[in-house]
């Protein structure tokens, strides 16, 4: 258990991530140093919900409020629903570009944009995951040529449109049980272009 409870400390100091816990029977919201400084709170400074709503974007923040409610009616069926919202850089590469051409094919970054509506917890990185999966190739921060290598390959193996994108990213959340429901967009920034492509699908399972 100590084991255990270092390794979480670690994983939160490493990756700058915050802990929060809200107990509903008494109300009392705690939120971890590291919690505050992400939203720039002072360390002794009262965690209410009014001040954690106000922290969320106003296209969520009727949703926020809703799911709050539920999540604190006594008479509700105590059912798992939340949705998550994530948008996420890749690489993809034309197939056409590819087909038609003697060598090379021209490559673009895309954005995917996804949100999901689960009835059990889904991590983000799952969601994330399974879109770069999708894509020609991940995005990285930084590269040395050897790596450069494998992504311009990777990338040149997996030709994609945005309309492929967006298939392909269906066919996982399809399969994925803890998915109810989801909308997908995808946008690549054309290099050899005037404009951007786009292409985007939405689907309940219910």
């Amino acid at each position: 258990m100590a084991e255990d409870d270092e390794r979480l400390r670690q994983a939160i100091r490493v990756g700058t991530i915050g802990i929060f816990d809200h107990d509903h029977q008494t109300d009392v919201i705690f939120w971890s140093l590291e919690m505050r400084q992400i939203y720039g709170w002072d360390p002794d400074e009262p965690v209410t919900i009014p001040k954690i709503v106000s922290q969320v974007h106003p296209e969520d923040r009727g949703r926020t409020i809703e799911a709050i409610q539920r999540a604190h009616d006594p008479g509700g069926d105590g059912a798992f629903d939340i949705e998550l919202y994530v948008k996420v850089p890749v690489t993809t590469l034309c197939p056409c570009s590819r087909e038609i051409s003697a060598y090379g094919a021209h490559n673009q970054r895309g954005w995917v944009t996804a949100r999901v509506r689960t009835c059990d917890h889904v991590w983000l990185e799952e969601l994330i995951e399974m879109i770069e999966e999708s894509a020609s190739c991940a995005l990285f921060p930084v590269l040395k040529r050897p790596d450069e290598k494998w992504v311009t390959e990777h990338a040149y193996d997996n030709p994609r449109f945005v309309e492929d994108m967006v298939r392909e990213v269906a066919v996982k959340f399809d399969a994925d049980t803890r998915i109810v429901s989801y909308e997908v967009e995808v946008e690549n920034e054309e290099s050899i272009h005037a404009h951007n492509a786009y292409a985007c699908l939405q689907r309940s399972k219910s």
